[in-house]
């Protein structure tokens, strides 16, 4: 297990991208949250084997290939504190 905690920036407000995010989430059975930033971004904590967080951040990266402007991703431990995956406000 892994812990990606990942900053998506660009038109990723107001598209859906939260619910998506969610839906692949809940999908590949990632635990972890996502939520809206005062600065129009969108950040995301998930946890899964790496191999499944990869293909998570495929599928985002391919369905919003025209919002996401730059994806910062950055790899830590996993922490095991997530039940679920959520979206936070």
């Amino acid at each position: 297990m892994i812990c990606y905690h990942v900053l998506f920036s660009g038109k990723v407000q107001g598209v859906g991208f939260r619910f998506f995010v969610l839906l692949a989430a809940r999908d590949l059975g990632v635990t972890g949250w996502v939520r809206n930033l005062p600065d129009r971004s969108v950040e995301m904590k998930a946890e899964a084997e790496e191999a499944v967080l990869q293909q998570m951040i495929s599928r985002v990266s391919h369905h919003f290939q025209g919002f996401i402007r730059d994806i910062h991703l950055q790899s830590l431990p996993a922490s095991a504190a997530f039940q679920d995956f959520t979206i936070k406000d």
